[in-house]
Formats: structure tokens, sequence, C-alpha cells
């Protein structure tokens, strides 16, 4: 027996063996709970690589007897088909390693048939070593450019990078994670080992752009819907929004941190009028602030937001009833007793509620308010302490009680930067004597003593005496 004839049986030996495995895949298939299924394929598996191998050797021999001249070939030699042997074998290898890869976890797949057989006492010691993880799932990829990178980073671990899968099978596994576009572009290439990766370049020209992935972020940042005060939904979704988007910009390199002025003036478009205050509150006046501090008071106010709904969500629900809020008018004159006139305003929840300085509807913070604006530091000063207001951060508590860390930006003292009084606004103003101040407080304003001018007389009365008053 020549070489040939013995390449040949061996040939046909190897073919014998590898649908033997195949068939136990089969069984596996149309029982993969069965453990005993299970465990033939998976030793029967062990042997794979190997047979692989061996025919690839035996089949040089087969080429390497057919490259020779006609003269030097016997005529039943041209009888073997190099072709129809290796797609023979390749259709049951293939067969095989997508039964494995589907029913047998990858940390078995590694041994090889004389590691199948292991001690009991050592694999009982070693259990708490091995954790059974789910199958990582790749999710589909529909043609978002967005999407894309994130779908490419999970395809290459899972599928791309795996040394067992032969690139035709990888083929197969691509085809089923598209839809849409992205499979309608290499929906026309035949399965083979070529047209893998001439697909894999056809989806990243197409999607791997850098400026067309970019583009996809900005028009997501500029389509971002506003952000409404103590609605926890609205004001996360703007959070996510801008931290995938300015995150992913990141990641393709462009400079993000120079672009926190450009960033921020798009970002406070995105607020409402209560949030828009509460931010210009909480930013300094000559400092330019950053996207980070953006997005830490995003942040917070998110769980704010999210905590109050929790709170009121304990409660048993009721119908809205009115509430009245009681508030103060002091008119002091200079030639009169100090009297009090008591204003009571009803307030339905979910009204809008009136600016106490311009009158406004709906009303806003007074950081907000043009006419607090327009006015002099003095007179700012004079409004908040008529209206009990703290002078750091303008909210209705003492500025003992205040927690906010910031100072006045001209000269570092404990107020807000619009209370600042310069040298030529704090001299003392000449009082009238017809001066009519108002002041408003609320229902429980703070106690104080008023000490007025008294003086002692005499009158003569009908009798001609003096009495003293």
């Amino acid at each position: 027996m020549g070489v040939y004839e013995e390449a040949k049986i061996r040939l046909n030996d190897i073919q014998n063996r590898i649908n033997r495995v195949r068939a136990a895949g089969v069984a596996l298939e149309n029982e993969p709970t069965n453990k005993t299924s299970l465990t033939k394929f998976r030793m029967m598996y062990a042997t794979v690589q190997r047979l692989q191998e061996e025919f690839e050797v035996q089949m040089s021999v087969i080429i390497k007897q057919l490259g020779k001249p006609d003269k030097e070939q016997k005529p039943e030699d041209k009888v073997c088909s190099p072709d129809e042997l290796r797609e023979k074998f390749e259709e049951s290898y293939f067969s095989i390693m997508i039964v494995a890869d589907e029913h047998v976890p990858a940390k078995l797949l590694g041994q090889n048939a004389d590691e199948t057989f292991i001690d009991l006492n050592s694999s009982r010691k070693n259990t708490h070593n091995f954790i059974p993880l789910e199958k990582l799932s790749i999710p589909r990829f529909t043609g978002d450019p967005k999407q894309y990178m994130g779908f490419r980073n999970t395809f290459d671990t899972v599928v791309n990078d795996n040394l067992f899968l032969q690139p035709v099978v990888k083929f197969s596994y691509l085809k089923s994670y598209l839809e849409g576009e992205p499979l309608n572009l290499i929906n026309n290439l035949m399965l083979s080992n070529d047209n893998y990766f001439l697909a894999l370049k056809i989806l990243n020209n197409r999607y791997s752009n850098r400026r067309v992935i970019a583009e996809s972020h900005f028009k997501q940042l500029w389509e971002m819907k506003k952000a409404v005060f103590n609605d926890e939904k609205s004001i996360r979704q703007l959070l996510n929004h801008i931290s995938e988007s300015t995150g992913a910009l990141k990641n393709l390199k462009y400079a993000t941190d120079l672009w926190d002025p450009i960033l921020l003036h798009l970002f406070q478009q995105k607020l409402d009028g209560q949030l828009r205050a509460q931010w210009e509150l909480l930013v300094d006046t000559n400092e330019d602030p950053s996207v980070t501090e953006f997005i830490t008071f995003l942040t917070k106010f998110c769980n704010a937001a999210s905590a109050g709904s929790q709170s009121e969500g304990g409660r048993e629900k009721s119908k809205p009833t009115s509430q009245t809020r009681t508030t103060a008018l002091h008119i002091v004159q200079s030639n009169q007793k100090p009297t009090t006139t008591v204003r009571k305003v009803k307030y339905e929840k979910g009204s809008n509620y009136s600016c106490q300085v311009c009158q406004a509807r709906p009303g806003h913070l007074l950081i907000a308010c043009p006419v607090f604006k327009e006015k002099t530091p003095k007179d700012r000063h004079q409004i908040i302490k008529e209206l009990n207001r703290c002078y750091l951060c303008f909210s209705e508590h003492r500025i003992t009680q205040c927690s906010n860390t910031r100072v006045c930006s001209e000269c570092g003292g404990r107020h807000h930067s619009l209370l600042h009084l310069r040298t030529t606004e704090s001299e003392e103003q000449p009082v009238t004597a017809n001066t009519t101040m108002l002041s408003a407080a609320n229902e429980r304003p703070d106690r104080c003593r008023v000490l007025l001018s008294t003086v002692a007389i005499l009158v003569q009365d009908v009798n001609g005496d003096y009495q003293e008053f």
C-alpha cells in the first residue's frame, strides 16, 4: 500500500469519527437538559481539534499527489477530489463548533480528552473557585451610529476574538446580530472566510466614522427636552443625555474640556425657570462654572425630586385642598403708632404664584426678577430685610441658618454679591418726616420690640392747676 492509498484510508476514518461527534451534538440539541448527552458530547468534542489537525496533514498528502504530472498519477487518484473531501469535513466540523458554543460552557470547552476524567476530591476542593455565569448576550445593531462602538466591543469580545471559531462561522453570527440597514449592507455577501473580513470593513466604513458619530451626539444634545423643577423623570433624562453624549465625544478624542462655556450655554437653555434660578444662585457671578458642576447640580436636584416623590407616595392620596397663607403688611409713619394690616391670600395647589417684588405671574425667584436686579444694592438690601430673607441665598431663612458656603465676590463678606454696598452707596441718607415704610412678613414673623419716643408735658386744667402728662 502506497502513501496515497494510506492517506485516503486515514481521511475516511477521520470523516467517520467527526460524523460520530456530530451525531452526539445532534442528540444534545434534541435533549439540551440531558446530562448524559452533554457529558458524551463534551468528551467527544475534546478530540475534534486533533481530528482537524490530522485531517490537514492527510489532505496535504492528497494534494501533493495530485500535483504530480499526469504520467506519474494512477487512474484511481483522479477519483478523489480535495474540494469534496474538505467540504464534507468542514460541514460536520462547523456544526459541531456551533453546538459546543451554544450548549457547553466555555470553561469546559478548554479541556482536552485527558482532562475530562478528573479526581473527584480535587473537584470538591476547587468548587468555590468556579461560578457558573449566564451566556453573554449581544444586543442587535439596528443602524444607530451612537450604538455601533458598544456593539462592536461586545461582538469582538464574544465572537471576533474567539480563536476556536472559523471566520465563516463568525460571519454567520455577525449576520444574526444585525437588523435593518446594517444587515442589508452585507446581506448580498456569501458565507466565506474572506467575505467575513469584507463585511466588517463595510460596517466600519459606514458606522465607525468619527464625524458621523459626533454629529449624532450633537443632534441628541440639541434636541434634549427641558428639565422641569421637581420632576425627577425630566431631570434624569436630561442628565443621562448629557453624560452619555459628552462621555462619547471625549472617547472620540474631542477636547470637550475646552468646550465648557459653549456646552453650558446650551445646557442652561434646557432648564425651566425655577431650575435656572437655582443654578444662577449656585454659580459665582465672576467665575465660569464647569460642565462637571452642572452635572453635580442636576444630580442633586434629581435625588431631591426622587426623595420627595417617594415620601409623597407613602401618604394617602386625597383631593387637592386649598391652603391659606397669611401675609402681614406693616405700615409705619413718623407720627403714628405701628399698625398691622393682615391680608390672607388663598393659594390653590398647582396655581401660579406672583413675585413679591414685581407681582409678575407666574412668579419667579428674586435672583431672576428684572425689577430686583435694576435696583441699587442698598434697595436690594432693604427688600431682603423686609421680606425676612437670607442675605446670602435669598431663601426663606435667617443668614445664621444658611448652609451655603459661598461669599461675596467683591469683598468676601457673608452676603450675596448683589447686596454688596460700595462706599458711595453705604453713606447715610437723610430721613424725611413723612417716610412710609412697607414690610411684608410670613405668618410667623420674628418678634421685635419697638421703642416709641415719649415726652412729659404740663397741661392746665379747669381749676387753673397744671397737670403732668
